[in-house]
């Protein structure tokens, strides 16, 4: 989606530009996605002449905050209460003949905080539904919808993921061995010194994404690797990545799907990304960013959760954008997105975008006497050990770009 596409007759007599980044400016409404455990969204049937299925909302009063705003709407049409509520979005909307601005909404995200069944108390609403793709009979124009949706969904994932992995971030590292002399692909995978993935480095520059504490990089400088860049989302991670290794490589906090970072960083002969893309919700907007700084005959190596897995907090197995928690040792439970994208969804990716596909790996964990070499290692996985062995968990795309 552009950044000025202009949806036409949203409503009658108004259109309407959905701004990717919040506006200070003062908003008169505001619109809640409200996400429940199972990954669907919550619509109301509006009580009135031409208007159907809509996302709750409404006007923001005297003296609110956006936030305070959307808690309050969502909680009177809905009778459901939300958490973890972020503003993520801005739309303006306007008068298609006069040009002249009709309305400012903000756009705000949040967690569906109980099981409870909604109990309405507003009597312009008739019922509340929830629902993994846009109503059939809905009030505003359907690709409105689900660009304002997907964009929406897509600035929550990041910040809110951002947020998780910097609560979890020093307990992972604590409770995670995670090898500085062999490049890991996976929990309880074998390394690079087995599996012989990578081309040769001597001399090349890197770009890994979700470098997270900055072992791969590390590893990679140890085979060869002359300099490179990593990126993450997470301030501590990246910390952790600037002591691990030396100056020749450098980190940027931030994400990486975001094209004006990546295209800023010069061109590279090997992208990595280890378990990292699972936090991605567009696979072309990232394939054709990476594409662009790959060299030819440069080379992709991503790792990532297997389309085949099976979430057990997700019932919807056809919803590649799942509500996930990170459980703490203390036993918080930190909520984030996570995405499985399937072997269609690359595949398409690397061929529009001009890349070949070498291979795909599905490899299966070391054997049960030597599970404690790997170089991915922790006793979470451990203990799933027959699960990671009876269907794939991880899958592995080797890609390059030819002449």
């Amino acid at each position: 989606m552009k950044k000025n596409d202009i949806f036409v007759n949203v409503i009658k007599g108004i259109d309407a530009v959905i701004t990717e980044e919040k506006c200070n400016t003062k908003k008169d409404f505001v619109t809640v996605i409200g996400i429940t455990k199972n990954s669907t969204i919550a619509f109301v049937y509006i009580n009135e002449k031409n208007r159907y299925w809509e996302l709750p909302g409404g006007a923001i009063e005297s003296g609110e905050t956006v936030l305070q705003a959307a808690k309050r709407e969502f909680e009177e049409e809905t009778g459901l209460f939300l958490k973890e509520l972020l503003e993520v979005l801005a739309v303006d909307n306007f008068e298609n003949k006069t040009g002249n601005i009709d309305s400012s909404v903000a756009v705000v995200v949040g967690i569906i905080n109980d099981e409870l069944e909604p109990v309405i108390s507003d009597p312009e609403i008739e019922k509340c539904n929830f629902f993994d793709s846009i109503p059939d009979n809905s009030t505003f124009n359907v690709d409105y919808l689900r660009a304002l949706i997907t964009k929406s969904l897509s600035k929550y994932s990041v910040l809110q993921n951002s947020n998780m992995w910097n609560i979890a971030g020093k307990e992972y590292e604590n409770t995670t061995f995670i090898s500085e002399d062999d490049v890991h692909y996976g929990p309880l995978l074998p390394g690079e010194s087995e599996l012989k993935i990578l081309p040769l480095l001597n001399g090349k520059r890197i770009l890994e994404l979700g470098c997270g504490a900055g072992h791969n990089l590390e590893a990679l400088r140890k085979l060869g690797a002359s300099n490179g860049v990593g990126i993450d989302f997470c301030v501590d991670q990246i910390n952790l990545a600037k002591k691990r290794t030396d100056s020749r490589f450098s980190f940027v906090l931030g994400d990486f799907t975001d094209s004006e970072l990546i295209e800023g960083l010069g061109k590279f002969d090997l992208i990595i990304s280890v378990f990292a893309i699972s936090f991605v919700p567009d696979i072309n907007t990232l394939v054709e960013n990476i594409a662009k700084v790959l060299k030819i005959g440069g080379s992709i190596v991503i790792s990532t959760d297997h389309p085949s897995r099976k979430l057990n907090d997700s019932i919807n197995s056809n919803n590649e954008q799942r509500l996930r928690y990170w459980n703490t040792l203390g036993e918080e439970k930190i909520p984030y997105i996570h995405y499985l994208h399937t072997k269609e969804d690359f595949i398409e990716a690397f061929d529009k975008f001009g890349l070949t596909v070498l291979k795909i790996l599905e490899p299966k964990p070391l054997p049960l006497e030597r599970v404690e070499d790997a170089p991915y290692y922790c006793d979470f996985y451990r203990n799933r050990y027959d699960e990671l062995c009876k269907s794939p968990y991880t899958i592995i795309y080797i890609v390059t770009k030819k002449e």
